[in-house]
């Protein structure tokens, strides 16, 4: 997991492989009802990383 300072919030990273419940995640995404908030993104998306 990287970790990040931003405008006085913090952003975490993490990369996560083989996940089984992705629909589910999905779902409680969208409802807003995941908790802690997330974001998902489609890691072949992301071309680098800062050091």
């Amino acid at each position: 997991m990287k970790t990040f300072e931003v405008g006085g919030t913090t952003l975490s990273l993490a990369l996560f492989v083989d996940v089984t419940n992705s629909n589910e995640l999905l779902d409680l995404m969208q409802a807003g009802t995941l908790e802690p908030e997330a974001a998902f993104l489609n890691a072949s998306l992301v071309s680098a990383s800062e050091p």
